[in-house]
């Protein structure tokens, strides 16, 4: 363009600042020949003003700031399309992750509020979009999504019960205590998890349970050795959990055997793990 160059004397704007041409006499992002064209000549390939040069600056178009959720990397120029996630939120960018096919559930105007701190499978924090289920038995009775459960710290869900209406049969009645599952998008595995607190389902009660843990490797709850699990491995469990309480201190065959939700310790919580073995049988 005659009227815009670098060149003194050669046309009337001119830069006197290094092009910053690349070997191929391309422009680096930071060459202040971008935007610096005859502003009335055709807009770049871009959409932008006409840069100066044989070859224009492709310029990308898009959220600059690192803290933002949409943050582009690639982005050269800021389109004011920065989203920031709720305050006590994080990012996640799986608001939309369908809901896992043995999540599915009814709404009923007869509900529990749970809380749990942590949610973990195998001892690690799970992932924004992986998502946690209460059951009533076999039956879903609520779910939720880690990215939209946690606020302020603390993961909330509301799990469902029986209100007489047919779409809520098999709900949560008072004083009974629902079991929950963990399924990992990633890995599409559901694993069965034990709260760290039994807390028995009130009609718009409110539950607060420490953490919520899930396992890849349970035992089997063959506890006496015959190859199946049943009440009769229940019933040693407990003796054997009992005798610990009071004492004793168990073999190693008998951690190895006994310690369902594996620990390290034999408890009342591997009762309730072998129980909901059991039932998932």
């Amino acid at each position: 363009y005659p009227n815009y160059c670098l060149l003194d004397g050669l046309c009337d704007n001119v830069i006197f600042e290094n092009p910053q041409f690349n070997d191929d006499y391309t422009l680096q992002p930071t060459s202040p020949c971008i935007d610096a064209g005859d502003p009335n000549s055709p807009l770049d390939p871009d959409g932008t003003i006409a840069d100066m040069g044989a070859y224009y600056y492709p310029q990308i178009f898009g959220c600059t700031d690192p803290e933002a959720c949409n943050y582009d990397d690639e982005a050269h120029i800021d389109d004011e399309s920065c989203e920031y996630a709720p305050e006590f939120y994080s990012c996640c960018s799986c608001s939309s992750s369908p809901v896992p096919e043995q999540f599915n559930y009814n709404s009923s105007t007869m509900l529990a509020a749970y809380f749990f701190n942590n949610v973990y499978i195998d001892g690690i924090q799970i992932e924004d979009n992986d998502w946690i289920a209460a059951f009533n038995g076999d039956i879903c009775v609520g779910t939720k999504m880690l990215y939209d459960c946690f606020f302020n710290g603390i993961c909330g869900m509301n799990i469902m019960g029986d209100n007489g209406e047919p779409y809520s049969e098999g709900y949560m009645q008072n004083g009974v205590i629902p079991t929950f599952k963990i399924y990992d998008a990633s890995e599409n595995i559901y694993y069965n998890a034990i709260a760290s607190e039994e807390c028995p389902w009130n009609y718009f009660g409110m539950c607060f349970v420490d953490s919520l843990n899930g396992f890849s490797d349970y035992q089997t709850g063959d506890i006496n050795g015959d190859s199946i699990t049943n009440v009769s491995d229940i019933v040693l469990l407990v003796e054997l959990v009992l005798s610990i309480s009071a004492g004793s201190e168990p073999t190693d065959e008998q951690l190895e055997l006994g310690d369902i939700y594996p620990d390290g310790q034999l408890n009342v919580v591997d009762i309730v793990a072998l129980v909901n073995i059991i039932l998932d049988q």
